[in-house]
């Protein structure tokens, strides 16, 4: 059994074995906060002194955090670290709602869950007037390796009501170096029904903003959120193949990505 994801460049495959249900704890990063215990990872931040801060709501399994009269809000929710590469471009998306008139939010990332840390704008401050769910985003780039935080900072006038959070995701970006995604992708699992899967593509031959490529550094092959395989430098527009042997048995995701320097491309 074989699904094909054509547009992220993945694909999805069962290896000889039980189904497995398989957690990501680095990027790529989904929190849906589907439980309780998905809250307590994350620090909260209580900047005005109103003793309101963002808490797990239970009821719509959703970041809550709620209005004070007379204060302008300054709360903060900071995600668990990431480990992000110097150079890399990565994109934070957000869904958010309000209840009764417009409230308001920003994004900011930095090498530190503390205010004085959140120094690298992600998404501007944006008013959410709407109670249905809107999915905010914005990219930025890590300017150091090291562990990173996300802090959704709620700043809404005086008086409002709720401002509820919910999936957020941290996923790789892409910048203007950044080659495009391979070509004419496959991944085969074995015909005898041996635990081994069979990568191919077809190496891209520019970058994002079209200008060609002069070689391709290293491209990897990565296993659900493992990377599995590094090549050695490579042509662009060559024909990639790598064999993964004795995957284990379970569910997987592959995906493959070239990079140009420390660019990574298109997946």
């Amino acid at each position: 059994m074989k699904k094909l994801s054509t547009n992220l460049l993945s694909l999805t495959i069962l290896v000889a074995g039980m189904q497995t249900s398989l957690c990501a704890a680095e990027v790529p990063w989904l929190e849906t906060f589907d439980t309780p215990e998905s809250f307590s990872g994350f620090t909260t931040i209580d900047g005005n002194g109103d003793k309101e801060e963002w808490y797990y709501n239970s009821h719509d399994k959703c970041a809550r955090i709620s209005y004070n009269d007379d204060l302008d809000m300054d709360d903060w929710l900071v995600t668990p670290g990431f480990q992000l590469t110097k150079g890399a471009v990565y994109k934070f998306s957000i869904d958010a709602r309000n209840y009764m008139g417009a409230e308001r939010f920003e994004v900011f990332a930095g090498m530190g869950n503390r205010v004085v840390d959140m120094t690298v704008g992600v998404i501007k401050a944006t008013d959410v007037n709407a109670m249905k769910y809107v999915t905010y985003s914005g990219e930025f780039t890590a300017t150091e390796s090291g562990e990173w935080f996300i802090g959704i900072h709620g700043c809404s006038p005086a008086g409002r009501l709720y401002l509820d959070v919910d999936n957020l995701s941290l996923n790789y970006g892409v910048s203007a170096a950044s080659p495009e995604a391979l070509s004419e992708f496959t991944v085969t699992p074995d015909a005898d029904g041996m635990p081994n899967v069979s990568i191919a593509g077809v190496l891209p031959i520019t970058d994002t903003e079209g200008k060609r490529l002069a070689s391709i550094d290293k491209v990897e092959v990565v296993c659900d959120n493992d990377v599995v395989y590094t090549s050695e430098p490579l042509v662009p527009g060559e024909r990639f193949s790598w064999i993964h042997k004795n995957a284990p048995l379970q569910r997987h995701t592959y995906r493959v990505v070239a990079y140009n320097g420390n660019a990574r491309g298109r997946e």
